[in-house]
């Protein structure tokens, strides 16, 4: 499941290696997801920060930088208008790193799981660029 994610998400134009630095071993990577590619419907001028990290790098404080990276990028240099993200119940980490890079929860969604007929809950925050730039 995690290699066909990789291939048809992390894989897509936008999306960047996270590396340590001095490093060129990808450790996980971060970056925007667009359109049909997101996980929720977004307005114009609008895109979904989606990352992910190897597990031994958990804890390290390395996800909330790259993330607070996109944010910058994304609204200095891409022109975004709002950007959203996305963690399933019960990832505390995820909602950490939302919450540090200040997005805010916007709702909860059912959602099916992707490798059964199961369901989970995402809960989808959101940052505008009026709220970055007044922080």
């Amino acid at each position: 499941e995690s290699a066909e994610i990789i291939r048809t998400v992390f894989a897509l134009d936008g999306v960047f290696a996270l590396t340590l630095k001095g490093s060129d071993e990808a450790i996980g990577c971060a970056g925007f997801q667009l359109g049909e590619a997101g996980n929720f419907p977004l307005g114009e001028g609008d895109a979904e920060i989606g990352y992910w990290l190897g597990v031994p790098f958990w804890g390290l404080g390395l996800m909330p930088e790259a993330v607070r990276e996109l944010i910058r990028y994304g609204f200095e240099e891409l022109g975004y208008k709002a950007l959203w993200c996305g963690y399933f119940e019960g990832n505390l980490q995820s909602k950490r790193v939302q919450e540090e890079c200040g997005f805010k929860y916007v709702r909860s969604d059912v959602e099916s799981d992707g490798t059964s007929d199961e369901k989970c809950v995402i809960n989808v925050s959101r940052l505008t660029l009026g709220e970055w730039s007044a922080s």
